[in-house]
């Protein structure tokens, strides 16, 4: 049995045994040992066996008929938020939901107690693919946070943020650029503040930008983290591998955009990103007491730039040290399974077919476009992340060779993370990728 596995048992039993013997023992000691139990288990990714737990702490409370305290609305937007890391939006939806009800019926529709079921609500409904309803939740837990604490206080950021988020994901770029703008003015005048976490907030404005494809500001965001706090912190490495990020991501856009050779982006972005990993891994070995997932960060993001890049042999390195970070661990199996036991896409670039518009698996449609078919095509990822012996399994309704062409030509551009066997890139093949395909509507082309 694995060692997550066993801990997530324990948890559950744990917080089992506590509730059957808090029905003859102080409360306060049943919730301090729940609560234990419940973050354990969130900590460990392991969100349906937290959904348990909060189940039958939930359970307990009803059958004592503590229906609409507040500490029972706090044990439904625990449940909700189990239910929604584990994808279960539904569900978490209607305990959310359920929590927010409570808390008006115990108190009223301002009371601070809201903001977290009002939050869980929005991020429920934008994961979902419904941010357009997410905003009223997250404009609400906003007003609910100055209402107690005044329009200035710093623990309004997560609803901002996630406000600046809902909104890009609409396409609304101006709103989405005010809130990030609000987030910076927020972290300016806390940042003498010793409680708050200066550079993790720098690091999410950052964040917010990189949404609505504003580079500058982003990496401004980023020098402003990086000025923040003191070396060896949490979170140090972060701003570093997001500057080398982002320069490689406007590298790569431009490059997309490019109509001509002539057009073609400055290789220079390709160096100011190499330069920032470069300066992430020494930041981040510069320092024994590190934490090894920072040092993971670095050495993984490095491994895609040059995967990207093209120069496989340093990628072949910078993949091998993660591999030796995450077997060092044990806490790093899983990890390691998901990152690099199997093939990962790194870099898209769009497919042009003739007018047809190519749809990813999930990708909703927007408005105007009318699903026509699907392509399936197979390919094997090699060592160096490249695709090779692309064929194309199936088209429907119709087989057409200057569309197979095109698609050939399209998916011999993406770049993959190779899939790793005992610390080495390995070939892999039999993959298969699916795509829908949709022609304009006529009332599309009439536009």
């Amino acid at each position: 049995m694995s060692r997550s596995l066993t801990q997530v048992n324990c948890y559950i039993l744990l917080s089992a045994v506590l509730i059957v013997a808090a029905r003859g023992s102080a409360q306060s000691v049943d919730d301090d040992s729940y609560r234990n139990a419940y973050d354990g288990a969130i900590a460990q990714q392991s969100y349906d066996e937290a959904a348990v737990i909060a189940k039958m702490q939930l359970a307990r409370a009803l059958d004592a008929g503590n229906r609409d305290a507040l500490s029972t609305a706090t044990l439904y937007s625990d449940l909700a938020s189990a239910q929604r890391l584990a994808g279960n939006y539904s569900a978490a939806q209607l305990n959310y939901e359920t929590a927010v009800s409570a808390i008006e019926a115990r108190t009223d529709r301002m009371n601070i107690a809201l903001e977290r079921p009002l939050l869980g609500l929005g991020e429920t409904l934008l994961s979902d693919g419904r941010p357009d309803l997410a905003l009223d939740f997250f404009a609400r837990a906003v007003h609910v946070r100055q209402v107690n604490d005044g329009p200035h206080h710093i623990a309004q950021v997560d609803a901002i943020e996630q406000l600046g988020q809902a909104y890009a994901v609409l396409g609304d770029t101006k709103k989405s650029e005010a809130m990030a703008t609000r987030l910076g003015v927020l972290i300016e005048r806390h940042a003498a503040t010793p409680v708050i976490a200066a550079r993790e907030l720098w690091v999410r404005q950052g964040g917010l930008y990189r949404l609505i494809d504003m580079p500058g500001m982003e990496r401004a965001a980023y020098a402003r983290a990086i000025e923040a706090g003191a070396a060896g912190e949490p979170g140090w490495v972060e701003p570093y591998v997001r500057t080398g990020e982002s320069f490689l991501s406007e590298y790569l856009q431009a490059y997309v955009d490019a109509s001509s050779q002539d057009e073609l982006p400055d290789r220079k972005l390709l160096t100011d990103a190499e330069l920032a990993l470069r300066e992430a891994i020494e930041v981040a070995y510069s320092d024994d007491g590190l934490h090894w997932q920072q040092k993971y960060r670095a050495s993984l993001a490095l491994g895609d730039f040059y995967s990207v890049a093209g120069n496989f042999s340093e990628a072949r390195q910078a993949y091998s040290e993660a591999w030796k970070l995450l077997t060092a661990d044990p806490a790093g199996l899983s990890r390691r399974a998901a990152d690099l036991e199997s093939t990962t896409l790194i870099w898209q670039p769009p497919i042009n077919v003739d007018g047809l518009v190519l749809l990813e698996p999930g990708r909703m449609l927007d408005d105007g476009w009318l699903p026509d078919g699907r392509i399936k095509v197979s390919f094997s990822v090699n060592r160096r992340g490249r695709l090779s012996n692309i064929a194309l399994l199936e088209i429907s309704p119709d087989r057409h060779p200057r569309i197979e062409a095109r698609i050939k030509e399209g998916l011999a551009g993406y770049v993959y993370r190779p899939r790793m066997s005992r610390g080495f890139t390995v070939d892999t093949a039999g993959l298969t990728i699916e795509f829908g395909f949709s022609v304009p509507s006529e009332k599309a082309t009439e536009k």
